[in-house]
């Protein structure tokens, strides 16, 4: 008698996938979704069937937009589409998990990972216009940027609170890409002698900072008028001799522009004076009038 023996190995699948981990990085909330690919592979010789495919966290902002062929043939490949749109600030996670018949690994996980691009605004804490005369304006320019690494949008600019010497002469509201900047005027226009002070909120989109208040400031410039001297004597004179004349300096000691509305002589039409050539002292200036 002869005997036999007869060996055989069934044929086996095995699902090769690659990349196991998706790392999207940075994603800009207001750019499109970023995209990306997952491939699948039957690097065996058997049949390969795909039986389910799970979300494992649920992450609504990382999703499966195109699904694979279920059954591949070996060496037959397929993919898999993935996309990642963040909706707030900070690091998203998901894991897919691949159910197959591949007997060694039957179930696979696929990692998939991204950030939130975030902005970042920049402004000054405190605008300071220093001293201007009453009715002369002084206009200043508020640089706002964007030093984060996302899409700053800008979507509000008004006083919080406010006098009426304050006013913006040029807004913005719209979107600074990473990296740029964009000026905002305002102008100062003291009505009266007392200090100003006002608050401006810049209302964006920055994650840590949504609102930034930029603090102005404003002093309107007082004029000090000083007489030097109060008082004058002429002494004796002889009425058929030459007359005499005497100097009154006129000194602006303030801190704002001095105007003179008007120069006049009370009393004995014996005194005359020679008008003075200007009539505006900035603080510091002098005149000097003839009498």
């Amino acid at each position: 008698s002869v005997t036999v023996f007869v060996a055989a190995n069934g044929a086996t699948p095995r699902l090769e996938i690659s990349p196991p981990t998706v790392n999207f990085g940075l994603v800009d909330i207001l750019s499109a979704p970023a995209l990306a690919t997952v491939d699948l592979m039957n690097s065996g010789d058997g049949m390969l069937q795909i039986n389910q495919i799970t979300e494992l966290k649920a992450n609504t902002d990382i999703n499966i937009n195109t699904y694979p062929s279920l059954q591949l043939a070996p060496g037959q490949s397929t993919s898999m589409g993935v996309s990642y749109h963040p909706s707030d600030a900070g690091t998203d996670k998901e894991k897919i998990k691949i159910s197959s018949n591949d007997p060694v690994n039957g179930a696979q996980t696929v990692t998939i990972k991204g950030s939130t691009a975030d902005p970042n605004i920049e402004a000054p804490a405190t605008v300071d216009f220093g001293t201007t005369d009453v009715g002369t304006p002084v206009t200043k320019s508020l640089t706002l940027s964007n030093t984060g690494t996302g899409t700053l949008q800008i979507t509000g600019i008004y006083f919080t609170n406010s006098t009426p010497t304050f006013s913006v002469v040029k807004t913005f509201l719209g979107d600074l890409p990473p990296g740029s900047s964009v000026g905002v005027e305002v102008k100062y226009s003291p009505d009266d002698y007392t200090q100003d002070v006002a608050s401006l909120e810049i209302l964006s989109n920055d994650p840590d900072e949504p609102s930034c208040v930029v603090s102005l400031s404003g002093l309107p410039g007082v004029p000090e008028i000083i007489i030097d001297p109060l008082a004058i004597d002429f002494g004796s004179v002889d009425v058929s001799g030459p007359s005499p004349t005497r100097e009154v300096e006129i000194t602006n000691a303030g801190t704002g522009r001095l105007d003179l509305q008007a120069l006049a002589l009370q009393g004995s039409l014996a005194f005359s004076y020679i008008p003075p050539q200007i009539f505006s002292l900035y603080p510091g200036d002098s005149e000097t009038v003839e009498v």
